[in-house]
């Protein structure tokens, strides 16, 4: 019979946030904290009625996020809610056009991501529906 384990809260025994998760084949570990995600979005600067998706409009799934902000066209700022611990997190993002790229910015800080949408052919600034995510330590 399956158990269940039924907690409000984690801690590690060595130290609160020092919690190992050991692999299907016993062989590797990994720290459990640094493998969750800690800022997730979605967020469209532009209309897209096939998928019902409007200009300004912001997933509802979003994880640590404070507010978006469409700079201009092709630039937008994603401020996050509980700061990163340093600015070498990872991030990962994705667009619904598929010939766009994006590009994180070296403005970038502990509360905010800066993203450029470019299109992939010629380079220039796109509005785009975009959604990504960060993993790395909160401070």
């Amino acid at each position: 019979m399956a158990s269940i384990l039924k907690v409000d809260d984690l801690r590690g025994n060595t130290s609160a946030g020092d919690i190992t998760i050991t692999s299907e084949g016993g062989a590797a570990t990994q720290s459990l904290q640094a493998g969750l995600v800690k800022v997730a979005y979605g967020f469209s600067q532009r209309s897209d009625t096939q998928n019902g998706i409007t200009a300004g409009s912001s997933s509802d799934q979003a994880l640590n996020i404070s507010s978006y902000v469409d700079n201009t066209t092709g630039e937008a700022t994603i401020n996050i809610n509980n700061a990163m611990s340093n600015q070498q997190y990872i991030f990962t993002s994705g667009m619904l056009a598929t010939n766009n790229t994006s590009t994180v910015t070296g403005a970038c800080t502990t509360t905010a991501i800066f993203l450029r949408i470019n299109d992939a052919d010629n380079g220039s600034a796109q509005d785009n529906l975009h959604y990504g995510k960060l993993t790395g330590d909160l401070a």
